[in-house]
């Protein structure tokens, strides 16, 4: 199962959005988002948000539940 970073890579990447632009849109730093992608760095709620909101997304709860 794809976490939410692996999930935001894939839809940043669809849209044709670079780490570059998403850092102008964020005002987040391009270093900070290529570690925040590659889980070098776990972003804060409000970077999260910044970034979610650049791609005009929100978080979702999955109903998926876990058996064991």
């Amino acid at each position: 199962m794809k976490d939410i970073i692996d999930q935001f890579v894939e839809i940043r990447k669809g849209r044709g959005v670079s780490q570059k632009r998403l850092a102008e849109l964020t005002g987040l730093k391009a270093p900070a988002i290529a570690r925040i992608e590659h889980k070098r760095m776990t972003p804060t709620i409000t970077m999260l948000n910044r970034m979610l909101n650049a791609l005009d997304l929100e978080l979702a709860r999955s109903e998926e539940r876990r058996v064991g």
